[in-house]
């Protein structure tokens, strides 16, 4: 089977609200000259060419369905998106799960963008593997396939077979990759400031968004960074069978090359496939919703591009994780806010989800303005008292809740930018195999588990400190009587209770 290639090496370091985020330093869109103008022009020319598309369909003088006229749509969109080169390619690849967002026919139209992009010559391909490892493609391998199983936004693989006779794919980097990354994130910046001021995407640092993004893809493309990323996910899921990643052969890998071991299976999208495996795609997105609440809560490492190119599960039933390019660390001061926000929901506690809110940089008001955190949370209980769990998506997030973010101070900040891409991706995923899907109810027994440990550890161990060795320090009694009260109804009810719990 295919191994999907789509993304390059990256950590993403996720800072503290309170730290002021260090942009990751790049050329102007001006000093680029008549290339970047030329670059803006051909943007804005692509951009008018699909609305001008959408707006004849809209009229239906085609006389075409309205199916086939978005299954048009979205091949338009995905056309262009290629023309326009590797950032644009990485947008709709991270575009192709968002069932909530884009129809469905363009989704399908973008799943090609994960592994089907157009190809770079063999030839050059095979020179930057003898450039990179220093010898003839010939005698590093015993044998190579003469064309790309997988081709994608920054680079292609080849699958190969080493002389121990082990079957490996090896990832070849784009040739020419940072000038042309570098032409356009200096244009995103250009258009960062309009996009600011938009009142439909205003609710976001678009500013902060690309100097994220900017320093995730000058990252990716060091696939040194990628194998260290990779060892560092193995080791966190070392206790757990189901999960598997992938071998990596350091000796044939290096900045732009990477060797690993080849993973036959199926994609966590392909239903007819999973199905002939004997598994229900539902338990698979339901494994993969527990694997990622264990990476935020747990190991403060998650892997940021979880798109169906990046997934597959093995014949065997294991679920596989590839292309570590994008991995990122959540500090141990997040991940207890995360904590703690997640304690007010359980808890209905609304305005304490406010204070939490701001604390994570998603509310742009002090958290000790207890009277403006009043003001906000009466208008949003009165709004929404008696909404339940179940009936919360990540598209409710972003289109019921959306006037609230242009009425209240809002905002998405940009540390959080790849924990809700990674969140919103697997909501996809779940979407598509169950219309019903709902990522909250199936994650909240999972999230009890990890938080219940993380936390149940932290306060024995302060409890200890106090008793045996005197230490100082103030002790959250009334947190600590909440989460005894939430173990005891966790691991004491009947876990179809607890599922069902909103």
């Amino acid at each position: 089977m295919l191994r999907a290639v789509a993304n390059q090496p990256k950590m993403i370091q996720l800072p503290d609200p309170a730290t002021a985020m260090e942009p990751r330093q790049g050329a102007s869109l001006e000093s680029y000259g008549w290339r970047g103008r030329i670059r803006i022009a051909r943007i804005g020319w692509a951009a008018f060419k699909l609305r001008t598309a959408i707006w004849l369909n809209e009229r239906g003088w085609t006389g075409e369905s309205p199916e086939s006229r978005r299954r048009a749509e979205g091949e338009r969109l995905r056309n262009e998106l290629i023309a326009l080169g590797p950032a644009f390619i990485k947008i709709g690849q991270m575009l192709s799960t968002r069932v909530d967002l884009l129809p469905f026919e363009y989704t399908e139209a973008l799943r090609e963008l994960l592994d089907r992009v157009p190809p770079f010559p063999d030839a050059d391909a095979y020179s930057i593997i003898e450039e990179e490892l220093g010898q003839p493609v010939r005698d590093l391998y015993a044998s190579i396939d003469s064309s790309p199983i997988a081709s994608a936004s920054l680079g292609q693989v080849y699958r190969a077979r080493l002389r121990s006779g082990e079957e490996v794919v090896v990832k070849v980097q784009r040739p020419g990759l940072e000038e042309r990354i570098g032409l356009d994130i200096a244009t995103l910046r250009h258009f960062a400031p309009r996009m600011q001021v938009s009142d439909v995407l205003k609710a976001t640092d678009w500013s902060g968004v690309i100097d994220e993004f900017a320093s995730v893809i000058a990252d990716e493309i060091d696939y040194v960074k990628e194998v260290e990323n990779a060892e560092t996910f193995r080791a966190n899921f070392a206790s757990w069978p189901s999960i598997h990643v992938p071998k990596v052969f350091p000796e044939l890998s290096t900045r732009r090359v990477i060797t690993m071991e080849y993973i036959p299976g199926v994609k966590v999208d392909d239903h007819p496939g999973l199905r002939r495996l004997g598994l229900a795609p539902s338990d698979v997105t339901e494994r993969l919703v527990q694997a990622y609440l264990k990476q935020l809560l747990e190991d403060g490492f998650f892997h940021a591009d979880p798109h169906p190119g990046n997934l597959r599960i093995m014949h065997d039933g294991r679920l596989a994780f590839f292309d570590f390019g994008m991995a990122g660390r959540i500090s141990l001061e997040l991940q207890s806010k995360l904590v703690d926000a997640f304690f007010y929901i359980v808890e209905k506690d609304w305005r304490g989800l406010l204070r939490a809110a701001a604390g994570l940089g998603f509310l742009r008001i002090d958290p000790l303005d207890h009277e403006g955190l009043d003001h906000i949370g009466t208008k949003l209980i009165e709004q929404y008292e008696g909404l339940r769990l179940g009936d919360l998506t990540f598209r409710d997030m972003s289109e019921e809740v959306a006037e609230l973010l242009y009425r209240y101070p809002f905002q998405i900040p940009p540390h959080f930018t790849f924990v809700l891409r990674a969140l919103t991706t697997i909501e996809g995923i779940g979407s598509k195999a169950d219309p019903d899907f709902n990522f909250f109810l199936v994650a909240r027994p999972h999230a009890k588990e990890f938080m219940l440990r993380r936390e149940g550890r932290y306060f024995a161990g302060r409890i200890l400190s106090r008793v045996l060795k005197g230490d100082e320090g103030s002790i959250d009694w009334s947190k600590t009587w909440k989460l005894a009260k939430m173990a005891w109804k966790h691991y004491t009810g009947p876990r179809t209770a607890r599922e069902s719990e909103r």
